[in-house]
């Protein structure tokens, strides 16, 4: 599946310099709204939902025709929920993170108005959680991250100055580094998600 999905990007990445063209020098501004839900189930020990989302404004430079850089400073919030079946309680936690990064995007107009992209970049970011309950002690998790992704977009033209965006995050791969107090955590994670991240925005042109 892998393989396949990354023969597909590369596939629409190699015919986005025909047709028609976002032209070098386009600019415009915008913003997403990203949001992923991920139900958690461990029989017998725990279950429960997770919930994310996510607000990114951005400037994005068309350096060649149909090929652009994005800047982006983001927000977001995962907020857990989770019940254990031997305790019988619910927990509940908040992770907030403070990002920025940038994105490139190749990009193919198959009319006036509608277009497909591939979309790929990384940010870092600062973390911090709050939580209902004496989950770690009477400690607040704190930490950085690294994430680098990749994923499928569509563009429509509403008309010259505003378009709309959506896009998936589909290949990620995720670092972070985190303490309490003096206990250091390295996390990894990489492949394909299980549960991609949407994202949806919307874009003013400046030229």
């Amino acid at each position: 599946m892998k393989k396949s999905l990354c023969i597909l990007i590369l596939s629409i990445v190699s015919i986005t310099t025909f047709g028609q063209v976002i032209p070098k020098g386009t600019r415009f501004i915008g913003g997403d709204l990203s949001f992923n839900f991920l139900s958690i189930q461990e029989d017998g020990v725990m279950e429960g939902n997770s919930i994310q989302l996510g607000v990114s404004p951005a400037y994005t430079q068309f350096v060649k025709d149909n090929f652009s850089i994005t800047y982006v400073l983001g927000y977001n919030i995962q907020s857990t929920g989770t019940r254990t079946s031997f305790g019988n309680q619910f927990y509940s936690a908040a992770t907030h993170t403070v990002s920025a990064g940038v994105r490139f995007a190749n990009y193919k107009m198959i009319s006036d108005k509608l277009g497909l992209s591939v979309q790929y970049g990384g940010q870092v970011g600062y973390l911090f959680n709050t939580i209902s309950r004496d989950i770690a002690q009477g400690n607040n998790v704190q930490g950085v991250t690294l994430g680098i992704n990749a994923g499928p977009g569509i563009i429509y033209l509403l008309n010259e100055k505003f378009a709309i965006e959506g896009t998936a995050s589909i290949i990620n791969l995720n670092v972070a580094y985190s303490w309490i107090d003096n206990d250091n955590i390295i996390n990894v994670g990489t492949g394909l998600s299980a549960s991609p991240g949407l994202g949806i925005g919307f874009r003013y042109f400046l030229k």
